[in-house]
């Protein structure tokens, strides 16, 4: 009996608006989702708009509002006593902004949108309404639409009256913007809601920036540091380490095509604990001491290894990627996914630095 996100009990209102008649296209927007020429991602929020629709159809939806009680509104054309429903005005804004009836160019550059990113209460709005309104104008359609979640606050929709509001701001001042970053597009599943506990977002960030990412950066440093002057060796075959590194590009770029930042994140994750493992069985400090001659080559690989980590980083932890990008010497034309293994040039200069990521103690 009441709103689930407003916990507000609904109320029966009896007025006079204009209607948009937004049956009259409920089988075009039923066709374009089922087709996926209107692609709704994940699954089961296509499922559900297409149950919303259901065999009877959208029904015809009111696009105007008394104007005695929303005084504030855009006045409905030739009609003073009414203005236009907010969300008409709201979704209109998609191509108004961008020049639509002025023929404007940024326009023709920008639309169809790739993608409209939308919450999970908004998705009838967005693939029912708007579809609508678009196909009445004759204006094309939108490719996809992304339906996400709600970031919860210890278990709980987070809410003024609640007092469970967690301020961004205040975790971008104590631990970086890219640390908040991180730890949103790391543990928050893109097609579901996801909590915000301040006692795990300690834990992922002291174990995978502190102790993985920040500590396999200043190992790799500091060794090509000690061990080969602080030059990059000459260059291997990548042989030990590429089939790592071609299974995690896969699945990296698998996560981004299908909006699953959660999945690329992981991928980034799984190439960090490959390197610090590959460290551990090759021993490097050992080899040092014996004079192994393949000192050189697992120096290159861990390098090589560091670059696609930093690569892959870089729409993730963007200040973090550029400070170890000028680390290990990489250049513009570097960074890039698109190059084969073995882009880092012999003797370029090899710098370690401050850690990236300190470890949190409280």
């Amino acid at each position: 009996g009441h709103c689930p996100n407003h916990k507000k009990a609904p109320k029966v209102l009896e007025e006079e608006n204009y209607f948009f008649k937004l049956s009259a296209y409920s089988d075009q927007i039923k066709k374009a989702i089922e087709s996926d020429e209107l692609q709704i991602l994940p699954k089961s929020r296509k499922n559900e708009m297409l149950n919303i629709i259901g065999d009877d159809g959208l029904p015809d939806i009111s696009f105007s509002r008394p104007k005695e009680d929303l005084p504030w509104g855009i006045t409905v054309p030739h009609d003073d006593s009414q203005v236009m429903y907010v969300w008409c005005d709201a979704l209109s804004n998609y191509i108004t902004a961008m020049g639509y009836a002025q023929e404007d160019e940024r326009f023709e550059t920008y639309w169809p949108a790739d993608v409209h990113l939308i919450g999970k209460d908004i998705l009838r709005f967005h693939a029912g309404i708007w579809i609508g309104m678009l196909i009445s104008a004759e204006v094309s359609l939108p490719k996809s639409v992304y339906v996400h979640g709600f970031i919860t606050s210890e278990g709980q929709k987070m809410g003024k009256s609640l007092g469970n509001v967690v301020d961004p701001l205040e975790y971008v001042d104590k631990y970086g913007t890219d640390s908040l970053r991180y730890y949103l597009l790391r543990e928050i599943p893109s097609d579901d809601d996801g909590d915000f506990g301040h006692q795990r977002f300690v834990n992922v960030y002291n174990s995978e920036l502190a102790n993985s990412l920040g500590n396999l950066v200043n190992r790799v440093t500091m060794m090509v540091e000690k061990y080969s002057d602080g030059k990059v060796p000459a260059k291997t075959d990548g042989a030990e380490v590429l089939p790592s590194i071609e299974k995690v590009l896969v699945d990296y770029h698998e996560g981004f095509l299908n909006f699953n930042m959660k999945q690329s994140c992981e991928a980034i994750v799984e190439l960090v604990n490959v390197a610090n493992k590959y460290i551990d069985d090759k021993k490097p400090w050992a080899m040092a001491k014996e004079g192994d001659s393949e000192l050189d080559d697992v120096l290159y690989n861990l390098l090589e290894l560091l670059r696609f980590i930093t690569v892959m980083l870089l729409p993730v932890l963007p200040s973090s990627a550029e400070k170890i990008a000028e680390q290990i010497g990489l250049r513009g034309e570097d960074l890039s996914l698109e190059a084969n293994f073995g882009v880092l040039e012999l003797g370029v200069s090899i710098k370690s630095g401050d850690s990236l990521f300190p470890r949190i103690e409280e």
